[in-house]
């Protein structure tokens, strides 16, 4: 991804992803309060991601160009 990014995650018990607040944890309704990541994080952010989603599956993450 050369882009920047946001994380958007989803619970099991919602139908939609939302926008993910990585200084709270917790999604958030207003991508005013969304954490903002630049392209060059893009790696980095990626593997912690994978490294979630695999670890548990309550919550899944995933990464989306802004």
């Amino acid at each position: 991804m050369k882009t920047d990014f946001r994380i958007y995650a989803k619970t099991r018990n919602m139908k939609t992803f939302k926008a993910f607040d990585a200084s709270t944890g917790s999604v958030v309704d207003n991508l005013i309060y969304a954490t903002y990541f630049k392209a060059y994080q893009y790696d980095k952010v990626k593997a912690y991601i994978d490294a979630e989603n695999q670890k548990q599956d309550a919550v899944t993450f995933e990464l989306r160009g802004v």
